[in-house]
């Protein structure tokens, strides 16, 4: 008989109401065994179960708390096992960082007493929601209440694991978001003061998303462009269904800065165009685009650059006349001059005939001309076509300007011809002497109403040299040409 069986039977003998339970491995099993004496026939009876699985069972469940309490002490966030009457059973050991409790000094208290009366009611509905219904995954955002009084903003999450032995209760996670919240909310502050900062400047302002959207417009822009009513900026600024081919915006939101000139056909102008990366409050990346109207700049720069080459063609006209050696000669290098100093599309000039028609001769052209100069057929008398600008010019004696060839119903009779080679608008320069007009320069454009105030001066000027230049070599010519009659007339006199 072993040792514990006749010590078991000795208590047995004198108190024999008693039981005695043990356990005995045998082999690879454990039995549970309960021990009674059956004094009528002095013996003792025994009960034995197979208790290995549930025996097995329990180390595991004790091996899954111990290990669940390794990995919760050693977390960053608060992690608690509540009971559904609210009953701290376990909490982390990162709650004495977090909220100034030891785990020990919170273990069967309440967990609402740690939450904010003003968010009270919301944790416990949250709470409620996750023992009725297993699926749901608490989510909620809470004033928690820190041991030296203030307050920590808490992202609590949990699951109800009530049915699971190791842990049985309401596990939740808090993480203290209180400085990620307090930047979230000086950031939105501070984009607050930079919208009402961009309501009051004179340049149009936007903000988009990466999607696209436009978030914000300034009074400049929605006064240009209209309201925003939820389109996509492409749709907005260029009235496009689909992303703009050149657009910028992924440079940007990569956190590039980016800057370009910009026209726009919409309202006419042309804009210097920054954009720039604008962090969000929820970590997220927007651009903001800004806009500033440099229309009257680029024209003056335009107008400029436009009076510069103008004194470039009339300075080269100038050397031309110097060196031409015949009217023809002079006449052609005068028209490439305007062409290549100018810009222009074509130039041509042509002589006033006194003749019954009135006609207006081509003596000389340069630039783009394929042929048109044979369908235009001009006079200068007063009659349909002499009123276009050419005719005008030569018998008022002043510059006459057709502004857009498209439009102009004194240009009809040779809008079809000048648009097929692409011309907008011309302007005509009558040649001056003694008065009168005997012929003109025409010049023609690509773009429509292109001659400033000041090139319009220049170029009469211009005009004027050249009117001068004619002149001058004809004269110079007649003069050698009587020259060269005396010296002839010398020399037959001489044979005599």
């Amino acid at each position: 008989m072993p040792d514990d069986v006749a010590n078991i039977l000795g208590a047995l003998e004198q108190e024999k109401d008693v039981q005695f339970y043990r356990e005995v491995q045998i082999k690879d099993r454990i039995f549970g065994e309960v021990l009674c004496l059956t004094p009528q026939f002095d013996s003792i009876r025994i009960y034995a179960n197979d208790i290995t699985e549930r025996r097995q069972a329990e180390e595991a469940l004790i091996h899954s708390e111990e290990y669940f309490r390794l990995v919760t002490d050693s977390a960053l966030d608060v992690l608690s096992i509540i009971e559904t009457d609210g009953t701290i059973r376990y909490t982390s050991q990162s709650t004495e960082q977090v909220l100034g409790y030891k785990p020990e000094d919170l273990i069967g208290k309440n967990v609402f007493e740690l939450v904010h009366p003003d968010d009270l009611p919301k944790a416990m509905e949250a709470f409620s929601q996750a023992i009725r219904k297993p699926d749901i995954f608490l989510s909620v955002e809470l004033q928690g209440r820190h041991k030296d009084g203030s307050l920590r903003i808490l992202e609590v999450k949990g699951k109800n694991l009530l049915d699971n032995p190791a842990v049985a209760g309401i596990v939740i996670s808090s993480r203290d978001v209180t400085e990620r919240k307090m930047a979230a909310e000086a950031l939105l502050h501070e984009r607050e003061k930079l919208f009402n900062i961009l309501d009051s400047v004179e340049d149009g302002v936007y903000i988009i998303n990466q999607e696209n959207d436009i978030e914000y417009i300034n009074p400049i822009l929605e006064k240009e462009y209209g309201l925003i009513n939820g389109r996509k900026c492409h749709e907005y600024f260029e009235g496009q269904k689909e992303v703009c081919s050149w657009c910028k915006n992924k440079e940007v939101f990569e956190g590039k800065i980016i800057r370009w000139e910009w026209y726009s056909s919409k309202t006419n102008k042309t804009y210097d165009l920054i954009n720039t990366p604008l962090k969000n409050p929820d970590g997220s990346v927007s651009k903001l685009g800004i806009f500033r109207d440099i229309t009257e700049r680029k024209q003056a720069e335009e107008a400029l650059k436009k009076v510069n080459r103008t004194l470039r063609a009339l300075r080269n006209s100038d050397q031309a006349m110097l060196h031409a050696e015949s009217e023809e000669e002079f006449l052609k290098d005068v028209c490439e001059i305007v062409v290549e100093d100018c810009g222009h599309a074509m130039v041509w000039i042509g002589f006033a005939e006194e003749n019954e028609g009135k006609t207006v001769r081509p003596v000389a052209s340069a630039g783009f001309e394929e042929g048109y100069l044979e369908t235009v057929n001009i006079t200068w008398a007063d009659t349909e076509r002499g009123r276009g600008p050419t005719g005008t010019a030569i018998r008022t004696g002043r510059p006459s300007i057709c502004r857009n060839m498209m439009t102009d119903p004194a240009f009809e009779l040779w809008r079809e011809e000048a648009l097929k080679r692409g011309y907008a608008s011309s302007i005509v320069l009558p040649l001056m002497a003694d008065g009168k007009a005997f012929g003109v320069i025409n010049i023609y454009s690509r773009e429509p109403d292109p001659f400033t105030e000041d090139e319009v001066k220049l170029l009469s000027e211009l005009a004027g040299d050249l009117s001068f230049g004619i002149l001058a070599i004809r004269t110079r010519v007649a003069h050698a040409k009587a020259e060269e009659a005396v010296r002839q007339s010398e020399s037959r006199f001489a044979m005599f």
